[in-house]
């Protein structure tokens, strides 16, 4: 529904709505609020607080996102992001899905000063690092807490046989892919350093969701190996200063996405998913739960260098990215096995589009959902060029937060799956790099996931020999 026709039927009925501190406020100027209305307000929560919130939110209304450092000394309303995972946070048994390891072997002399003065500039440097999270009336505020140490915790297993160390480190990362943050009062970001021999350390990061990305996590380990270098030097800091902070990309991102050009998004959306069913029809190994849970695993498959060569000559004869390839062979998949011609998808977008924001290290992703159809009535080249044309104005289009977006459709809600959209799509043009200058020399390590948000996923990336492809999938 429109803002236009919620305000109307809330003046019929007496009811006044405020925005403060990022939460709604309703005053009702009769004896009470009816159901109706309480069940439209609850539904259109987020579009009300989008809306009617504009006027305190920043005090700007251009696209640039300025810096405030007053907002780092009080309570701050969340991203779209920020709110998205700290509810499902609050509400969800499963804690595992939100936790995101990197984990590196060291090899040669490490100088713990030096690593541990690395860690603590990054907390200083990046202030969501050191973020908390409160509830006011339901919804969630960020505080920034005052700069402080790094704990990094330090084993020393030396004296254990190889075997017992891999042992160990497989423990401890398991433990930490289970980790409980408490969002209230827990940094998001913890550091184990095992020892296994003066010239070999294990660093494992575990850092929530709520802080970091897949962009983030190059970000986080790019400016570690430079600070460690330095440190290491003895030289000062050398990384320039940040031009903003997250809060103030939360603030702009509250401000920006509001009024008129809020409403015009809202339309294309509308618009571009109606009629559309926001469940999947593919077959199912097991009988869905009542309640969803999140245990899955990943299978790995490789697409070797002759496809992809393949792969690459058709994307650039007809002129269209390998990304539109690849995600249109797999909606044409799903719709052979789903027997469905009209298939919906999400896609995990960057969404770091302002220059200001791309040094952060923040959850910056958004999900985008597109939608195929499915026709046989045209070639494959006719289909491809319909598909990359669709996904450029989607692409346009993608800065409504997937939040938003879920409240606008307002799908069927249950508790048995993800809203909208139970499949994922994406694809990393750039392949992940250990520490680029080498002072650290982390070789990263790859990690298993035995957790799964999604009925079916597939990750496309780039390496050496052609293009590996994850399956990830749920098993329950």
């Amino acid at each position: 529904m429109k803002l236009a026709d919620i305000l109307t039927l809330c003046r019929q009925e007496g009811i006044e709505l405020q925005v403060k501190g990022g939460a709604l406020r309703v005053t009702a100027t009769r004896d009470r609020v009816s159901d109706k209305v309480k069940d439209l307000l609850r539904a259109n929560k987020l579009l009300l607080i989008a809306m009617l919130g504009q006027d305190e939110t920043s005090g700007y209304r251009d696209e640039e996102i300025v810096t405030d450092p007053s907002r780092l000394l009080s309570p701050l309303v969340t991203s779209f992001a920020q709110r998205r995972i700290w509810l499902e946070s609050t509400l969800s048994d499963d804690k595992a899905i939100y936790n995101t390891r990197v984990a590196g072997t060291i090899r040669g002399e490490l100088s713990l000063e030096a690593l541990e003065a690395a860690f603590t500039t990054l907390v200083e440097r990046h202030a969501i690092l050191r973020t908390v999270y409160i509830a006011d009336e339901g919804e969630p505020l960020q505080k920034v807490l005052p700069i402080a140490d790094v704990y990094l915790v330090k084993e020393d297993h030396q004296d254990r046989k190889a075997d017992e160390q891999t042992a160990l480190l497989q423990s401890l990362l398991a433990r930490e892919m289970l980790h409980s943050f408490n969002l209230s009062s827990d940094l998001p970001f913890r550091v184990h350093l095992l020892k296994f021999a003066a010239d070999h350390h294990e660093l494992v990061i575990t850092i929530h969701h709520i802080a970091t990305d897949g962009w983030s996590t190059d970000i986080l380990l790019r400016e570690l190996d430079t600070l460690y270098g330095a440190y290491l030097r003895s030289e000062p800091n050398p990384l320039p200063d940040l031009p903003i902070q997250y809060a103030d990309y939360a603030a702009w991102q509250r401000a920006h996405l509001s009024g008129r050009s809020l409403e015009k998004l809202l339309d294309y959306w509308r618009e571009r998913l109606d009629g559309v069913s926001t469940v999947h029809s593919l077959p199912m190994d097991f009988e869905r739960p009542q309640r969803q849970g999140h245990s899955g695993g990943v299978h790995l498959q490789l697409l070797d260098e002759a496809l992809t060569a393949g792969l690459t000559t058709l994307s650039s004869s007809l002129n269209i990215s390998t990304f539109t390839v690849l995600q249109s062979v797999f909606a044409v998949l799903i719709s052979r096995c789903s027997g469905n011609d009209d298939v919906l998808m999400g896609s995990a977008n960057a969404s770091r589009v302002e220059a200001a924001v791309q040094p952060l290290l923040g959850c910056f992703l958004n999900n985008l959902v597109l939608r195929t159809n499915i026709h046989c009535e045209l070639s494959a080249s006719q289909f491809l060029h319909e598909q990359q044309r669709r996904f450029i104005t989607d692409f346009e289009h993608q800065h409504v937060p997937f939040e938003l977006l879920v409240e606008q459709i307002n799908p069927e809600r249950s508790l048995a799956h993800h809203p909208l959209v139970q499949i994922m799509f994406t694809f990393e043009s750039s392949q992940l790099s250990d520490s680029p200058e080498g002072k650290l020399g982390l070789q990263r390590r790859e990690l298993d996931y035995d957790v799964s948000k999604f009925d079916l996923s597939l990750h496309a990336a780039p390496v050496c020999d052609g293009i590996e492809i994850a399956w990830g999938y749920s098993n329950e």
